[in-house]
């Protein structure tokens, strides 16, 4: 008949020379300074990220595709993000309207050229008094994927370099 070894030098040569320690628990303080050391750098990279304006550069890179030009909600989003990009206007990408006339009818030239109208929203949660003003046009040619601008000088169209 065998015995088992009762000593924890006699168990632990049993075992391959590991010691069985008992289990350690956590305590519920320690656990969360653990949660608020991994946490507290995610929700500041996502404040600052946020308010420079880096996720949205972040998110339109990995979204506007070639069909995008197409798509009138997409593209509206993308040209926000190119006036402030190119340094268009101050006010922030949110408070920009872009309205959207179609020129193709009047000019057989710019038969494939969309033009917005780029509006300046203030009030509310954007600077400066309650109202709208137009800001500049953006002229789109969706099938070269080329974007021109009037700002500074109304009327003559300028390419906007990607």
């Amino acid at each position: 008949m065998t015995t088992k070894p009762t000593t924890p030098s006699a168990q632990a040569a049993g075992q391959g020379g590991r010691t069985k320690r008992p289990l350690r628990g956590r305590s519920f303080k320690r656990h969360l300074l653990i949660r608020l050391a991994m946490m507290l750098p995610v929700a500041l990279i996502l404040v600052v990220g946020s308010r420079t304006g880096l996720l949205d550069e972040v998110q339109d890179r990995l979204t506007f595709k070639q069909a995008s030009w197409f798509d009138n909600t997409a593209l509206t989003n993308h040209l926000r993000l190119v006036a402030r990009r190119h340094h268009l206007t101050t006010l922030p990408a949110h408070c920009l309207v872009p309205l959207i006339n179609t020129v193709g009818a009047r000019n057989q030239e710019l038969a494939n050229d969309t033009v917005f109208e780029i509006m300046g929203r203030h009030g509310h949660d954007c600077p400066g008094q309650p109202g709208a003003e137009m800001l500049f046009r953006l002229r789109v040619n969706r099938l070269g994927r080329l974007i021109f601008t009037d700002a500074g000088h109304p009327g003559q169209f300028t390419p906007l370099l990607p």
